[in-house]
């Protein structure tokens, strides 16, 4: 190739550059106008576009979620059990057995556990129910040096407020069945999408590295060379951030349920299940959500027996502390780098926005941005020849370097 020939090469590839950002710039700015003068027809754009998509993004979220579980049981089954040492049948085999394994845990989930959980709640309105009668009969029965207290006030509180708790739990286990009835036809309804998922699932991590070659050179092309190398850096740590904490607070909590409810039945403890699948959920929240599980087993075991609420709290005191100093951070490690009060930031902001989702992933997507904002700062002070010393005084080496010139 000769100099002309480079030459309009390069300003070809520089005016299809400058066009591509010109073109994105005037598409953002004309939706960002639009949304802002008729948000209404946007967003029902947006939902229908999404609607399009939502085979392809659930595929992708089943897929990111399966994905380390593939890897894990391609290196340590079909790599060194099956000894497979072919690429694409140790990949098949891994996925095959993935998916057999979530499969057959969700089919567990649905026979066993749920009704178990359901009969659990239908236990604990009888028994609610069986405490009201037996308050308002030793209520009755007082001496007389006790009626100088507004017995009647307290009785008249047990009297509307339990019924009323009775009422609602009621309620939600006797909606129980209408709303299982009513999600199955949503699921029947949307049962192509679900398939068409799995099936997008199944390609997604078949042809995983296919996929991220033709991600990396599509951004490659709009992205100057430099940059893109660091984007692609900067989005393998992120993913390994969010997975990394998402994977292992799962199965941290997965252990501390289970550990819950051996111990409980050793100690003989009733509702354990119920208990147990509750304290395990919880504890997928930082902090608060060990206490949240805690409070609730002990609330719904003092209605039956007191001794056994008090036997509960040691236990589940017990438990977190294993879970806290040990069991977490061999699990966890490191994996998200946040100060404590970053963290309580993540879940109250997560928590305010999203719910109890966005509590569960309100950490490891702080961390995520903690991760992207230190790499921009820091790339900022290195462009700026700015340093930070541990004194906790920022020294500029330009400075530096003038004086020691002189």
């Amino acid at each position: 190739m000769n100099d002309n020939d480079k030459k309009n090469s390069f300003f070809n590839t520089k005016y299809l550059s400058v066009s591509f950002y010109a073109l994105l710039v005037i598409f953002l700015g004309t939706l960002i106008i639009k949304a802002l003068t008729d948000w209404q027809s946007v967003a029902g754009i947006i939902n229908a576009f999404l609607k399009v998509l939502s085979p392809f993004i659930l595929g992708f979220c089943i897929a990111f979620i399966l994905n380390p579980l593939v890897e894990w049981i391609q290196k340590n089954i079909c790599n060194k059990l099956l000894r497979l040492k072919k690429e694409k049948p140790a990949r098949i085999v891994s996925m095959i057995l993935t998916y057999i394994l979530i499969i057959g845990l969700l089919a567990w989930l649905l026979m066993v556990v749920i009704p178990q959980i359901y009969f659990s709640l239908v236990d604990l309105i009888d028994l609610i129910s069986a405490q009201y009668f037996v308050i308002v009969k030793k209520l009755d029965e007082l001496p007389e040096e006790w009626h100088n207290i507004n017995l009647e006030y307290i009785s008249d509180m047990i009297k509307n407020y339990i019924p009323q708790l009775v009422t609602y739990i009621t309620g939600i286990t006797t909606n129980l069945i209408p709303l299982l009835y009513n999600t199955s036809i949503t699921v029947i309804k949307t049962l192509v999408n679900i398939l068409m998922g799995i099936i997008i699932s199944i390609y997604m991590l078949g042809d995983k590295e296919n996929l991220m070659k033709t991600a990396r050179r599509f951004v490659s092309v709009i992205i100057p060379s430099r940059i893109s190398r660091r984007f692609f850096e900067v989005s393998h740590e992120s993913v390994n951030i969010f997975s990394s904490y998402v994977i292992g607070k799962t199965v941290d909590s997965i252990i501390i349920g289970i550990i819950t409810f051996i111990i409980m039945n050793i100690f003989r403890l009733n509702f354990s299940l119920l208990i147990s699948v509750c304290v395990g959920v919880t504890n997928m929240i930082p902090y608060f959500g060990p206490f949240i599980g805690g409070a609730v087993g002990a609330v719904i075991l003092l209605i039956q027996s007191p001794l056994s609420a008090v036997i509960f709290a040691v236990l589940i005191l017990v438990i977190q502390q294993f879970d806290g100093l040990y069991l977490g951070p061999k699990i966890l490690g490191q994996s998200t780098g946040l100060k404590p009060l970053w963290v309580i930031f993540a879940i109250l902001a997560g928590g305010s926005m999203f719910g109890v989702m966005g509590m569960l992933i309100g950490v490891p997507t702080v961390a995520v941005l903690s991760y992207i904002l230190n790499i921009f700062i820091e790339h900022r002070m290195d462009s700026r020849d700015i340093q930070y010393h541990e004194d906790g005084k920022v020294h500029s080496i330009n400075k530096k370097r003038k004086e020691t010139n002189k």
